[in-house]
């Protein structure tokens, strides 16, 4: 009988030291960031632009198939914030490129070079009327990528209404 209970306390304790072990092996699996094996690159081509013309937007170094929200914030001309993001899944090169890559949730769905432009919404009380721009000078809009549940990647360009300003 001493026996018995010797064996049982001893695997017992066996048992309790494996469930400990491997409760701690999860929760550093759980806490540690991903890994990235590539450095996230975010290219928006114009630089510069006018308000009517397109831009390009492309994310490169992303794991195949990882979803990333990608935003898009500005503040136009009276100082009303202005922003809009959607969630995409990179290709099997890690590529996201806006326009060929459909918007699976966010301010719009579906595929949009400039759906990120025409999407953004007032980040507070909405103004009357849209975007207030100022025939002065460009307004800086900033691009970010996040994935899981961090800032991976950011890019900043500038729209502006009229031509003139582009050329002072």
């Amino acid at each position: 009988m001493v026996r018995r209970r010797s064996r049982v306390a001893k695997a017992t304790g066996l048992f309790a030291t494996l469930l400990l072990l491997l409760a701690a092996a999860l929760s550093a699996c759980s806490n540690a960031a991903p890994a990235r094996a590539h450095h996230v690159s975010v290219t928006v081509r114009p630089q510069v632009s006018l308000a009517d013309e397109p831009v390009h937007v492309a994310v490169s170094g992303l794991a195949p198939g990882e979803l990333a929200t990608i935003a898009v914030r500005s503040t136009d001309a009276r100082g009303v914030g202005w922003a809009a993001s959607a969630v995409y899944r990179a290709n099997a090169s890690g590529e996201i490129d806006l326009s060929r890559a459909p918007a699976m949730s966010g301010s719009y769905r579906g595929t949009s070079a400039m759906g990120l432009i025409w999407s953004m919404h007032p980040t507070g009380p909405d103004p009357a009327g849209g975007y207030f721009w100022d025939n002065a000078a460009p307004l800086r809009f900033t691009i970010t990528v996040t994935a899981h549940g961090g800032q991976v990647g950011s890019a900043t360009f500038r729209r502006q209404f009229s031509h003139s300003a582009l050329t002072d």
